[in-house]
């Protein structure tokens, strides 16, 4: 932290975001959307799994065969419990440039970068999550 940043913004921070724990996926959508999505994102986890996991067969040891399904699996936890959410207007200046009077800006600028980060995640979870329950309130029914 400058000294500025000391100065200016000790007694009044800007807004900042924060970080949830969601746990839940939102909202009731059409069984055509949920199975449309559900399929893609299920052809997405195979597409990954194959790519990062399966793929580079003699290239790696043991562990690294142990560490990466191990690494996707605790990434897809993370973007399916988790949600990011910064305070935008406390991006600075253009939601890029630093305002070199405040401190929270970079503490948002970061919550968006984290946000970036697990948005591939929860393309994939999210619309799986949803699959499997419409599937198992349809198998529960039966």
């Amino acid at each position: 932290m400058s000294i500025w940043e000391w100065l200016f913004e000790r007694n009044n921070p800007g807004p900042v975001g924060d970080i949830r724990n969601s746990g839940r996926v939102p909202g009731k959508l059409n069984i055509w959307f949920t199975i449309i999505t559900g399929g893609l994102a299920l052809a997405a986890l195979c597409f990954v799994s194959w790519h990062f996991v399966i793929a580079d067969n003699f290239k790696y040891s043991f562990w690294d065969y142990l560490l990466r399904p191990l690494s996707l699996s605790i990434y897809l936890i993370v973007c399916a419990n988790y949600t990011v959410s910064p305070a935008y207007n406390n991006m600075g200046y253009l939601g890029f440039i630093n305002n070199p009077f405040r401190y929270t800006d970079n503490l948002n600028r970061w919550l968006f970068f984290i946000m970036i980060a697990l948005l591939p995640g929860k393309l994939i979870i999210v619309p799986l999550i949803r699959l499997s329950r419409l599937l198992h309130g349809r198998l529960k029914g039966v």
